[in-house]
């Protein structure tokens, strides 16, 4: 078994609960009485952060594994998990208004945000993938990323946060839809 095959399945356990915990909170919080669209729109990136990592990660097979780079990619669908429990609740079908919940845990969500998007970032450094301090098109489209979270973690307002889902939305679009094709 190679270092990546080893490290694959951990990740791979990771990511199916980010998926299950994400699911149950997409289908809790499309119950009319308790549903935000904002929360809505924030689960569904996470869900499609999910299949971005799995998918992308692959293109680490070939890298030297080091305790460095196993802390680095288990990092991401850590933050992956702790996202999902924070925009989804601990348990989804206890939660009275996903509105009010989103207005508590907006400020540790757009944390976390932040902080995966700087593990995000210096991945391909840890990796080897560039120089230490090269910046290559990963970085420039972390930008907006970055951007968005830091945004999400000061912005208080509802409006802004209506405007800062839209932008997630098209965001991981176009994401998906560069990392597919």
């Amino acid at each position: 078994m190679t270092h990546f095959e080893y490290i694959s399945v951990a990740i791979a356990l990771i990511l199916a609960i980010v998926v299950g915990h994400a699911l149950r909170g997409l289908n809790a919080s499309l119950d009319e009485s308790r549903r935000y669209w904002v929360q809505t729109c924030w689960t569904l990136q996470v869900l499609a952060s999910t299949m971005m990592f799995w998918w992308g990660f692959w293109g680490y097979r070939d890298v030297e594994w080091t305790s460095l780079g196993f802390v680095t990619a288990l990092a991401v669908p850590g933050i992956l998990y702790v996202r999902a429990i924070t925009i989804c609740g601990d348990n989804p079908a206890l939660v009275d208004s996903f509105r009010i919940l989103f207005f508590i845990r907006r400020g540790r969500f757009f944390t976390i945000g932040l902080i995966g998007d700087l593990v995000t970032c210096v991945s391909p450094w840890v990796f080897g993938l560039t120089q230490w301090f090269d910046f290559d098109a990963m970085h420039l489209a972390m930008v907006p990323w970055v951007i968005v979270d830091f945004i999400g973690f000061i912005a208080s307002k509802p409006r802004a946060h209506e405007i800062l889902a839209g932008i997630a939305v098209v965001l991981s679009i176009a994401a998906l839809a560069v990392q597919m094709y």
